[in-house]
């Protein structure tokens, strides 16, 4: 089945019918405002709402190019690539490690769409990716996600595939601190963005 809102269009199986209208909703009253934060030109991601996890984990091997024995951490429900997001339904969020709360869940999904939309911003400056830390990081902060304050390296920020705190603490602390052009910048120029968080890092802790 497939539903068309004015932000995204959904490809859904008839069992997460009841949850589209929901997401639309959700995504037409927020998804605006991050394409004007990126400034950039709209286009609608196709979201794919994956019924089983383990569907999705094959999916996601597939698409990363995994070895078809890696273990999917249970915490990965979401993946952006090419113009697509492939994200798992809230009717089998018990086989994951996340609550099954559908308010976490809308904001993780759109977590997912404003990395669509930081790969919009980075292919209309021939960028090939934003350095990790801050495009996690502003996906955590403009999708408004809960994030714990747990502790946290200069190492596990720039290195880690999982210090979402650190990088979410370190995102909210540059754009509160600069304008908005010299965090854009900082997206496009990865060099210059680790040299500056290594600059903030001791104030950030």
């Amino acid at each position: 089945m497939q539903r068309k809102s004015s932000n995204v269009i959904f490809n859904y199986n008839e069992e997460d019918s009841s949850l589209i209208d929901e997401l639309s909703s959700y995504l037409d009253n927020n998804l605006s405002d991050v394409y004007l934060f990126f400034n950039v030109t709209k286009e609608k991601p196709i979201i794919n709402i994956i019924s089983t996890k383990l569907e999705f984990d094959n999916n996601y091997k597939k698409i990363k190019n995994l070895d078809p024995n890696y273990d999917v951490p249970k915490w990965v429900v979401g993946l952006s690539h090419d113009n697509v997001i492939d994200f798992l339904s809230l009717n089998d969020y018990h086989n994951t490690s996340h609550k099954t709360n559908l308010d976490d869940y809308k904001k993780t999904l759109l977590h997912e769409c404003i990395h669509f939309v930081n790969a919009l911003y980075c292919k209309k400056y021939n960028v090939e990716y934003s350095i990790k830390c801050l495009s996690e990081g502003v996906a955590s902060y403009l999708s408004k996600q809960k994030i714990t304050n747990n502790s946290f390296t200069l190492e596990d920020i720039l290195n880690s595939n999982n210090c979402y705190n650190g990088w979410y603490l370190v995102t909210k602390y540059i754009i509160e601190n600069n304008s908005h052009d010299f965090f854009l910048e900082l997206l496009k120029d990865n060099d210059k963005a680790k040299e500056y968080i290594k600059e903030i890092y001791k104030v950030i802790i």
